[in-house]
């Protein structure tokens, strides 16, 4: 029994004359494929040819012609079930361009399908991404590229996989959905690193630049926070030291984090930002996305260096030790 599926992104680009795969879903601008794979009465009635068209407007999309090895014992909701999962690995595998580089290609929806058994189901993705700079621009991604941002996604799941909770919880699936686990699990029984993470989507989906700047700043709360007093210039000072470089570079990034804590206490407080003269004026737009760039910026080089090289550092329940020696050494 084959089962075809077709993967639509949005804002994504592959590079010309080139094919990944994530499996099971194979990334390419090959367009012949659409009319060769997906060009049969049944898909096209189901689906319909406006749809289809759809697609075939964006530069790159995904597929698969997958088949199953036991199609006597496979029914309709084992179908629902591998097209939940699926359509929620390449929406993380998606997610993780950012780390090569600021994007907002995301998924737009995935259609799976069996023609022998009359199956369908389309699976729309409603997690889409903006830019730091809030232009949307299309990404293009080389092989190397792709092949970074899957390096760094298998490690935070492996990171992830390996933790150990209080007790398991389970990926219930209902209506062929897999339901979040981090509605599921205590929020404290979530590592540092993961908080981060959790952070880092939500200031990406904010299209308000104040709002996305604003999100930014719990990510490295998440990092760099133990106390509950001179938080900023704590946070600020620790994220400087940690990334290192010149005398320069920790002042910028010294800076960078304050400014960015400025807008966050005035928005979340209600309060007018801060209007000064020049490039301290938080009010005009145009410093809301110097600030918001710097600080995405900023944010891929911290979270690239925890998950790559020190996860075990900020997986740990006191980090209080480490912070005095990044001060110290």
């Amino acid at each position: 029994m084959d089962i075809r599926v077709l993967c639509g992104f949005r804002f994504f680009k592959l590079d010309e004359n080139s094919e990944y795969e994530i499996n099971p879903i194979i990334l390419t601008s090959n367009f012949e494929i659409i009319n060769k794979e997906f060009s049969s009465v049944g898909f096209e009635s189901l689906v319909g040819k406006c749809r289809i068209k759809t697609f075939e407007i964006e530069p790159s999309f995904g597929y698969n012609i997958l088949k199953h090895p036991d199609p006597i014992n496979y029914d309709f909701q084992h179908f629902m079930q591998d097209a939940a999962r699926m359509s929620g690995k390449i929406n993380s595998f998606f997610s993780f361009l950012w780390f090569v580089k600021d994007c907002r290609s995301h998924i737009s929806e995935i259609i799976f399908f069996s023609q022998e058994k009359g199956w369908i189901t389309i699976n729309p993705n409603y997690e889409t991404y903006s830019s730091s700079n809030g232009e949307s621009e299309y990404s293009t991604f080389n092989l190397e590229e792709l092949k970074y941002a899957e390096s760094i996604w298998k490690k935070l799941s492996v990171i992830t996989s390996t933790r150990k909770t209080k007790k398991p919880y389970p990926y219930p699936i209902k209506r062929g959905v897999i339901q979040d686990i981090g509605n599921l699990r205590p929020y404290n029984e979530s590592s540092r690193i993961e908080r981060a993470m959790n952070f880092l989507f939500f200031a990406r989906r904010a299209s308000f630049m104040p709002m996305k700047i604003a999100m930014y700043i719990p990510i490295f709360e998440s990092l760099f926070s133990s106390e509950t007093t001179e938080i900023s210039h704590k946070v600020a000072e620790r994220c400087s030291f940690y990334l290192g470089g010149s005398r320069e570079d920790k002042i910028k990034n010294y800076d960078i984090i304050k400014k960015a804590y400025d807008i966050r206490s005035k928005l979340l407080h209600g309060a007018n930002l801060t209007e000064k003269p020049s490039h301290n004026n938080h009010n005009k737009i145009e410093t809301q996305i110097e600030i918001s760039t710097e600080i995405d910026c900023l944010t891929r080089e911290v979270l690239t260096k925890v998950i790559m090289e020190d996860s075990e550092i900020f997986l740990a329940n006191d980090m209080s030790s480490f912070y005095k020696q990044l001060i110290f050494s």
